[in-house]
């Protein structure tokens, strides 16, 4: 119980506003609030982007080193506007960029970089290769995750797919917040071979690391054999532009069985480009 206790605390953590410090060597530099960032699904083509200044300002963003915006042309302190990507060329799956300030003095001060994955429509469009584009989508759905299971004092090999399903995006973020998923697990030596599982997930954003999630997974056998898993992911690095290779470590238990423990971990592929966004 104390383990699903700690598990389940790990839940209370939210974070609504990110926030960067203009680089500056003067110490009266200015702040920018980031509030809004992101693409949204019933409109793939524009960029909705938020922010304030703690002082007023004129803004402008620069993406990808190429593509320079103006957001605020007259000083300012609430900066928002919504862009058209239609007519820019990218060639990743994402597009980064920087916010520009011009404060009251004249001086110009530039922000750190921002992250904006980008949707299919887009990413299909800028690939020179659509046939690789499509080839590494269906990599995600195809691979599935080797994973350690450590029960009864021994160690098993096992193998695991999970398919995040729906997935809930908000302003600030170049991951989905939260996500549903689907997942089967099979262990061929232990025996209750085969498992289903339908989790939540929550994404926190983390410096030096892709993310940090938290999942509550409820799994069967569709024999009477039911239970609950809290887990904890690492995303490591992310590859290709689509996916982020994690780490996770997973506790099963069967609530009203106190004999009934076992864990794991794995090693497996996430991409939130093939789920439904809500």
């Amino acid at each position: 119980m104390k383990t699903l206790i700690s598990f389940v605390l790990l839940f209370i953590v939210t974070t609504n506003i990110s926030f960067s410090q203009i680089e500056s060597d003067d110490s009266d530099s200015v702040e920018v609030f980031i509030l809004d960032s992101y693409i949204p699904l019933e409109k793939p083509n524009s960029f909705f982007i938020s922010f304030l200044t703690d002082v007023e300002a004129k803004t402008s963003i620069l993406i990808n080193d190429k593509y320079s915006i103006v957001i605020s042309a007259n000083f300012s302190e609430n900066h928002k506007a919504e862009l058209d990507l239609s007519n820019y060329e990218f060639d990743s799956s994402y597009f980064y960029y920087w916010v520009i300030v011009e404060g009251t003095d004249g001086r110009k001060n530039i922000s750190e970089v921002f992250v904006v994955d980008l949707p299919m429509e887009l990413r299909v469009k800028s690939s020179s290769n659509v046939f690789t584009t499509c080839l590494l989508g269906g990599v995600i759905f195809a691979t599935p995750s080797p994973q350690i299971i450590f029960a009864d004092g021994k160690r098993y090999f096992g193998i695991t797919k999970e398919l995040p399903v729906l997935a809930k995006f908000a302003g600030g973020y170049n991951l989905p917040v939260s996500y549903f998923s689907i997942e089967f697990s099979h262990t061929p030596k232990l025996s209750t071979k085969n498992l289903f599982r339908i989790g939540y997930k929550q994404i926190y954003e983390v410096p030096y690391l892709q993310f940090f999630m938290v999942g509550l997974n409820g799994f069967t056998n569709f024999n009477s054999f039911n239970g609950v898993s809290p887990e904890i992911s690492v995303g490591l690095f992310r590859f290709s532009n689509i996916f982020t290779v994690y780490s996770k470590y997973r506790y099963n238990l069967k609530p009203n069985d106190p004999t009934f423990r076992f864990s794991e971990v794995s090693l497996g592929l996430f991409s939130s480009s093939f789920t439904i966004q809500f």
